[in-house]
């Protein structure tokens, strides 16, 4: 019976644990630290790519995300799909205290753009 609880409790444990890494909240504006002109709008489970100050939706390219643990899967969902049909799997930094926001080699996912660390403009 002891026996059945600690495998009950560790279980519960573990499922917690799993829960805290996907709760991270990336939602809002943010700016390429390299380029101003860079601007990431990430929403739910999807993140628009622009060369606007403001985004403006119809122009972006589009990104599917998922987070998992410290990688950023990223499948291209925009005008250019037939290019980039693999998902990109990517190394994720977030300084929630700072506000910055690393996703290594994230010019490769679409060329053209430079700069991989990103500043918090506006929650969303």
């Amino acid at each position: 019976m002891k026996l059945n609880l600690i495998i009950i409790f560790l279980f519960i444990s573990l499922l917690s644990c799993e829960k805290e890494n996907n709760t991270i909240n990336i939602k809002g504006y943010w700016v390429n630290l390299s380029e101003n002109k860079d601007t990431l709008l990430i929403k739910d489970y999807f993140i628009f790519r622009t060369n606007f100050r403001m985004p403006d939706l119809s122009l972006n390219h589009k990104y599917k995300y998922d987070i998992i643990k410290d990688s950023i899967i990223l499948t291209y969902e925009g005008f250019d799909k037939v290019y980039f049909s693999k998902p990109f799997i990517n190394k994720f930094y977030y300084n929630k205290a700072e506000q910055l926001l690393t996703i290594e080699d994230f010019e490769k996912v679409y060329p053209g753009y430079k700069g991989d660390k990103f500043k918090l403009v506006k929650k969303n």
